[in-house]
């Protein structure tokens, strides 16, 4: 654990699934997260089946006290994302970190993620179960 996935790690891995240019994915990724930020900020919400649901909520303005002067100021009014796991994702995530504590055996894992790892097989034309994106 510990590793970051970053932008450039996910334009890889799905060139090396679907077997097209680093360019063209890399084209469609920023066009989806731009999509995604703009629909944020005009919508407020974006629901992805089986990923997540993001959502804009608000803060209100509030009143707090600075702890070396103990003076009051005003924190004003904010906006932030807040994601919600799809229930696919809960149980991957879950799971794969029981496997990591070895609370639960490999071949648990294994089942979940061969349902949702299948999918990508179809594209990448891997048969490997024992294979893991990124």
């Amino acid at each position: 654990m510990g590793s970051t996935v970053t932008k450039k790690d996910i334009v890889k891995e799905v060139a090396r699934l679907t077997g097209y240019d680093t360019q063209s994915i890399k084209d469609v990724v920023q066009t989806m997260f731009d999509c995604m930020c703009e629909g944020l900020a005009y919508d407020g919400n974006i629901e992805i089946r089986n990923f997540g649901i993001f959502k804009v909520k608000s803060t209100p303005e509030r009143q707090a006290r600075n702890p070396k002067t103990s003076e009051i100021i005003t924190v004003p009014a904010k906006k932030h994302i807040h994601f919600k796991p799809g229930q696919e994702m809960k149980i991957l995530i879950n799971n794969q970190e029981a496997a990591v504590r070895k609370e639960i055996a490999p071949e648990a894992l294994e089942s979940v993620s061969s349902e949702s790892h299948g999918k990508a097989q179809e594209h990448s034309g891997s048969s490997d179960p024992q294979e893991t994106l990124f």
